[in-house]
Parts: C-alpha cells; structure tokens; sequence
C-alpha cells in the first residue's frame, strides 16, 4: 500500500464511521506539525501526514484506523469543557478519559471490531514505550501507565512503580461508573490525590525556558518539573527530600535521589529527585509508595504521550505541509462575475489538437482475425470451401491501450488580473486552457478544470463538453492568494482516484505561491505517476525548480509554437 492509498483509505474509514456512529461530519486534517491523534471540541481531527508514494504496512494502516476510531470516540463521548487544573492532572483526566470512552465504545458494540482495534493500537503504543523508556518510577510516565493499566484487552502492558497496582486498579472499577467527563476528572482527581505527589511551585507569568546555572538542562524550575528532571532542593508537601541531577532550578522535590551533576529543581513528575530514592513522607505505608521504587533502566526518559502517538517524521517521509481537504476546496463563494468576458477563441489550434490527440488518444483495438484453422466459424468464408480452404474460422485480435485523465488547474489569484506587457495573465490563460481542454477531449481523454487561489474550485467536471468550459471560464473573476500546495495537493488526489493509466495534471500559473512544499509535492505526484506539466504565464523567470515539466507562454501562439515541444516531451 502507498501513502496515497491509505490517506484515501482512512479519510473514507472517518467519514463512515462519523455516519456509523451518527456524529456530524469531521474535517480531517494532514500535518506534519503533530506526532499524536488529535480533535478538536469543532470536529477537525488531525493527524501526521504521509508521503504520497510512501510504503506504508499493513500495520501501520490498522494504526490510523486505530487513530481515527480513538479520536471519533472522544468526539461521541468527551466533554471538552471540563479541565482540570495544572498540565499533570491533565494528563491523567486524559488517561481515565481514554479508558471510559474506549471501554464505553467495547461494552455498547459500537463497531463489529471496536476492542480489535483498540487492542492492537495500545498495544502498538506499548511496544514502542517500552523500547523508549528507561525508568517506569518516573512520575511523568504515570498517566502513560494508568492509560494502559485500565485497557482490559491490551495483551503487552508496562512495569509498575511499587504501590501503583493498587491506585491505578481502583481507579479502574471507578470508571465502570463513570458517566461523563466530569466524573472521568473526579477519578483523575482522586489518583492524583493518592499519588501524594508534591504540589509545584506556581508557573511565573513568564518563565524562561533555560535559565542560569550548570549542567545540561538549565532553568528554574518548570522546565525541570514538566520534563521530569530530578534535582537538589527543599521538598514541599508529604514528602522532602533532595536529590542531584544534571540541572539547575529552584522548586520543590519528592525523595531522596543521586544523579550525575547537582542543582535545584522542581516538580511533581521528576524533580528533585521526585520519586527518586527512598520516601520517607508522613503518612506513608513504607514500601506501598507510589514514591518508593526500585530503579528501572538508566536516566529518565520524556513522558510518553497518552494519547495514541503517529510515526515520527522518518518513518514516513513527507513535504512537510499541512493539508485540510475541507479548507482547500472550501467554497469561496461565486469564482464568477458578469463583469468580466475574457476571451476564448482558439483559432489557429489545430496543431496542438493534433499533437495533443496522438499522445493522450487510446491506442487499443479490438478486430477479428480471419483465415485461422479454430476460433469462431468465419460465415464469410464459407463459399472457399468448395476451393479447398480450410481456414474458415477467425479470432479476436485485441490490444489494450492506455487511457488518459487530464486534469487542468488554472490559478485564479489577484495577481493574475495584474497588468504585465500590455495584457494580463488571466487574458492569455483562458484561451490556453480552453484550447487544451478541447485537444484532450479530442484525444478522447477524461477532461476536468478547477481554479484556485486560497481554495479551489471546479469548474467543469470530467467529461464536460469545451462549450461549457468556454461559457463559464469566460466570466472567472481573479480574487486572493495564490495556495498552490493545498490547491496540486487536492488536484493530485482527485487524479490518483482515477481508473485511467495515464494521469496528467496541467498547472497554469503566475508561479506566485509557495514554491518549497509545492514542488515537492510535485515531486512526490511524479513518483506516483502522475506526469505534471507547468505552464508559466507572461513569466520573467523559468518555473522548472516546482514544475520540471514546464514551459512560459506569453499567449495562445506561444502554446501552438515550437515551446509545445516541451510539454510533448512530458506527455509521452
């Protein structure tokens, strides 16, 4: 499977489920800017872009079903009102969220393979947390291990720091009689509570992210605490203690614990050596703290995620954009105004037609071949056999031929009404595009335009005669930026979808966007397949960084001329 394939794969999984389940419609979102499952209280469901000739697993596949399944149950059951206080109890309100809507979905039978699914997704997230982290005592990886303590169907699970199965399996018959999210948050409430874990200094309104002093990870405090850096310093609450650790910062701690360097720090997940040693805080049963534990691995590691975490960049290589489907062919309202009646006429184009049909038209025959000794009776031979023939029977003769979707993509922005030598860009590009799409037609290709700027647009749908492309393109009115990533990412999706063998994607353009990501999603689309041909308008630069099938034409005569040679050359 390639990366094209599974995001059409999984944006069609989303939106069946959203009916499945009776949710409105989401808006799924491509970005390379998060490395976990993500929606929104508004339905926008984002998750890490894929290459589109990536080769993706099968596995890898069932993980973002897995993905969209997790988050679609948060948009059917979680409350995104109800917050806890404070980045820890956070993370563990979403662990005992997590839980009560995953057991929510398994107990109703929402789907035939719900607690399939959702076993092989935590279990994907098990394996890779136990290659990564090196010491399960830690505070901050808490939530983590409560998040897969209370998935009952989960085969592979992670060590628990001592006094933990206790908490983290009362905490589980708790959410049996959850209802809601407010009473997810009272569970998550009461763990936090049980753990006993310092109470953190008060973030400053602006707090450094590195401050001064020695070691390798320098500041004063909540950086320590929020990435569980133990340190030297005064504890606060049920336990006090001090611990070294290669830091400087000021905050409380939990325990007593060496590291390898010295400094203060702060924080309920590790600082101070919090967690870190043995505890000795009041009111504890000695050797039932969550605090007290035997060390496990090396340093301490980040905090594991607790939502369901996507490949890391280099696992599936992509151009680094972001794609929201929804936004790029969001409508901008009329792309038309009566105002404007740009030309359409394509005399003198018989030459581009006739190229155009030779490259694009389908070669396959299918034809009878006579005078065989077995086949189907030939009735036409029937009088040679008074003559002796035996040859009387003939055969089906076919040769497949290739077929072609051409999909033009003409750039609507402002800048193409601006005046340049005498004339405007969009006055020498309708006439271009008709005059294609009549050739391709022609050719007996499958036709389609869109126009685009901050989004696009149809025009005219495949198969539409040229008349009705001239009519409409006529009256095309230029408006905003130009978004040529979302608008050749769209293009290109819609090509992949085609049956045809030939796919090819005609981009005319003022070269005016953004240059990087397109032309490496270009690039990509060429990997796929896809032949993309650029066609720069009254351009002073050549556009072959984005587009290295490209030509500059000033009008409809620069197109039928001898630079036609180029885009032949990317046809063929």
């Amino acid at each position: 499977m390639l990366g094209h394939e599974l995001i059409s794969g999984v944006e069609a999984f989303g939106h069946k489920l959203c009916k499945s389940l009776g949710l409105a419609q989401v808006q799924i979102v491509w970005t390379a800017d998060i490395q976990t499952a993500a929606i929104s209280a508004k339905g926008k469901l984002m998750l890490h872009d894929v290459a589109l000739d990536a080769v993706v697993s099968k596995a890898m596949f069932h993980r973002y079903v897995g993905f969209v399944l997790h988050e679609l149950l948060h948009r059917k059951y979680t409350d995104f009102s109800v917050r806890g206080k404070g980045n820890y109890l956070a993370a563990l309100h979403n662990a005992v969220e997590d839980i009560w809507i995953e057991r929510s979905a398994v107990n109703q039978h929402l789907t035939g393979n719900v607690e399939g699914l959702l076993a092989e997704l935590i279990d994907g997230m098990v394996t890779e947390a136990l290659a990564e982290v090196k010491d399960w005592t830690d505070p901050g990886q808490y939530p983590f291990a409560l998040a897969v303590c209370g998935r009952r169907y989960a085969v592979r699970h992670v060590p628990l720091a001592q006094g933990l199965e206790r908490i983290f399996s009362e905490a589980s018959s708790r959410i049996d009689n959850c209802l809601n999210s407010a009473d997810t948050l009272a569970v998550a409430e009461w763990v936090l509570e049980q753990l006993q874990l310092p109470e953190p200094k008060p973030e400053p309104k602006q707090e450094p992210e590195q401050g001064e002093g020695e070691g390798q990870e320098q500041g004063e405090g909540t950086e320590a605490a929020d990435a569980g850096e133990a340190g030297e310093g005064q504890g606060e609450g049920a336990e006090q203690g001090q611990g070294e650790d290669e830091g400087t910062g000021e905050g409380s701690g939990a325990g007593e614990g060496e590291g390898e360097g010295e400094g203060e720090g702060a924080g309920a997940e590790q600082g101070q050596g919090s967690g870190a040693g043995e505890a000795a805080g009041e009111g504890a049963d000695k050797g039932d703290k969550p605090g007290q534990r035997k060390q496990v691995g090396g340093a301490a590691s980040p905090a594991r995620e607790v939502e369901p975490g996507c490949p890391v960049a280099g696992d599936i290589e992509h151009d680094g954009g972001c794609f929201d489907r929804g936004a790029a062919s969001e409508s901008m309202g009329s792309i038309y105004a009566n105002n404007y009646n740009w030309p359409t006429a394509t005399a003198g184009c018989g030459k581009i037609r006739n190229e155009i049909k030779r490259m694009l038209e389908n070669t396959g025959r299918s034809d009878w071949s006579p005078h065989r000794k077995a086949g189907a009776l030939n009735v036409r031979a029937l009088p040679s056999i008074s003559t002796g023939n035996v040859n009387l029977f003939k055969r089906r003769d076919e040769v497949e031929g290739v077929d072609s979707a051409v999909l033009i993509l003409l750039d609507n922005s402002g800048s193409m009404e601006y005046p340049k030598d005498g004339s405007t860009r969009m006055f020498a590009a309708v006439p271009v595009v008709v005059a294609l799409h009549a050739a391709a037609t022609a050719a007996g290709a499958a036709v389609a335009v869109d126009a685009f700027s901050i989004g696009t647009t149809p025009v005219v749908g495949w198969g539409a005669p040229t008349a009705k492309l001239a009519s409409l393109i006529s009256k095309i009115k230029p408006n905003y930026n130009t978004n040529d990533y979302q608008a050749v990412r769209l293009a290109g999706d819609k090509l992949l979808a085609r049956p045809e063998q030939r796919k090819v994607l005609i981009v005319i353009t003022d070269g005016n966007g953004d240059r990087e990501r397109t032309s490496k999603h270009v690039a990509a689309l060429e990997r796929c397949g896809v032949t993309v041909i650029g066609i720069g308008i009254l351009l002073d630069s050549e556009m072959t960084t984005v587009y290295p099938s490209s030509i500059n034409v000033k009008n409809l005569q620069d197109l039928a001329s001898a630079s036609f040679k180029h885009i032949k050359v990317a046809m063929a």
